[in-house]
């Protein structure tokens, strides 16, 4: 599974997901990145979760991007 930590997660959290390809945003060059922005990117490079400590990034993302995002 392609795991894409969020800029509020601890890249510490990484290494404890062990079996799966894990990233943070600072990695990808997407640091400051929008919600919607970042949910293209994720699909465009294959990111099948985001992990977020961000109440606002997570209220801010609607059930439309979430629904594109897994189809």
């Amino acid at each position: 599974m392609k795991i894409l930590l969020d800029e509020s997660v601890p890249k510490a959290l990484g290494f404890e997901l062990s079996g799966h390809f894990v990233r943070n945003v600072q990695t990808m060059g997407w640091s400051g990145v929008s919600n919607g922005r970042l949910l293209k990117l994720m699909a465009d490079n294959g990111f099948e979760v985001l992990i977020s400590c961000d109440q606002n990034k997570i209220s801010s993302i609607s059930r439309a991007q979430i629904c594109r995002l897994l189809s």
